[in-house]
């Protein structure tokens, strides 16, 4: 089975965690979010990658592409 990350809403950094709890899942993701679904993740099967995000802080996308890319290689 393909693993799947889903990135929604607005890209925030840790700090704003305590937020997503309050406002739920689909408002924001955090980078924690991208780890935690990695850290679960088939390393034999493929990931697929779903974005429906307006963008939102630069640090936090980074800090997204760091682990993608980290679990890649």
């Amino acid at each position: 089975m393909a693993n799947q990350i889903k990135i929604s809403g607005v890209i925030t950094p840790a700090d704003f965690f305590w937020l997503k709890e309050f406002c739920g899942d689909d408002v924001m993701t955090c980078p924690q979010d991208v780890s935690q679904a990695l850290a679960g993740a088939d390393t034999a099967s493929d990931i697929t990658l779903f974005i429906d995000s307006p963008g939102g802080y630069c640090d936090a996308g980074n800090a997204m592409i760091i682990s993608l890319r980290d679990w890649v290689w």
